[in-house]
């Protein structure tokens, strides 16, 4: 997902926002169509707090009140999620030009989202799209 910045006539930019640039694997149309803000949702999530964040079905309380209606619908066959912030050129202290998100249908504890080894490859491989992209 690529970061960008939603812009109303004569204002300065406002929160950013996520879209799909690319995907692999078998996404509905309604979902590939949706732009989530900077805070909502996992991927969302990661670009505000500028960190790796995992979602676990199993674990969830309550409904993700972040996301509107429609996105939760689309996306209510996602079990775990993994969204980690790419950065340009894999720098780190530059602000995040988007999210890596892995999402599956299983559970976490099938997954693995959660480790830290999980973590660490989405980590190496969002560098890799960083340096490109950049």
């Amino acid at each position: 997902m690529i970061a960008d910045k939603r812009w109303v006539k004569n204002l300065p930019p406002r929160e950013k926002y996520l879209s799909f640039a690319s995907q692999c694997g078998d996404y509905f149309e309604a979902e590939l169509e949706q732009r989530y803000a900077s805070s909502t949702g996992c991927a969302g999530q990661a670009l505000k707090e500028n960190n790796p964040t995992y979602y676990d079905s199993e674990k969830r309380k309550k409904p993700d009140h972040s996301l509107s209606s429609t996105q939760r619908e689309v996306t209510d066959h996602v079990n775990s999620i993994l969204s980690v912030p790419i950065y340009p050129d894999n720098d780190q202290s530059r602000p995040p030009i988007g999210v890596l998100n892995l999402d599956s249908p299983k559970n976490i504890s099938n997954t693995k989202f959660d480790t830290g080894q999980a973590q660490t490859f989405a980590m190496k491989y969002a560098g890799i799209i960083g340096d490109v992209i950049s």
